[in-house]
């Protein structure tokens, strides 16, 4: 009888301490995630977040998009500048989508711009500054 107790104790312990070291592990190692991507981000730092379809290399005045990571299919990428002009506009819908698109940069000048990505079903818009 005894031993079957500490047997029972002894299994119920190793249970107990796997359980609490896979919910420290699970709480360390989750990644962060971004809920919405059709909002719209004015600062500069929402380009660095790993889980955004955007990146912006200010060395080599590119911006990168992601369409794989984006929850729609995208129709058009517009490039908007601070007075809402359209500055670009490239039908995009022809492309694969887990497409990597680069935006060149490098004809601008330094002040605030915006991406829209039409999709079918809304935009994704950007807002960014260099």
């Amino acid at each position: 009888m005894r031993t079957n107790l500490k047997f029972l104790l002894i299994l119920g312990g190793v249970m107990i301490s796997a359980s609490i070291t896979a919910q420290s592990l699970s709480s360390v190692h989750s990644a962060p995630v971004m809920e919405n991507l059709s909002l719209t981000s004015s600062e500069e730092a929402a380009f660095l977040d790993p889980q955004d379809a955007f990146f912006l290399d200010l060395s080599s005045k590119v911006c990168f998009i992601d369409f794989e990571s984006l929850k729609q299919n995208i129709k058009s990428v517009q490039l908007v500048s601070a007075k809402g002009e359209t500055l670009l506009q490239d039908r995009v819908d022809h492309l694969p989508v887990n497409s990597i698109y680069e935006l060149n940069l490098n004809a601008l000048p330094s002040g605030r711009y915006q991406i829209v990505l039409e999709g079918y079903i809304g935009e994704v818009t950007k807002s960014f500054s260099f």
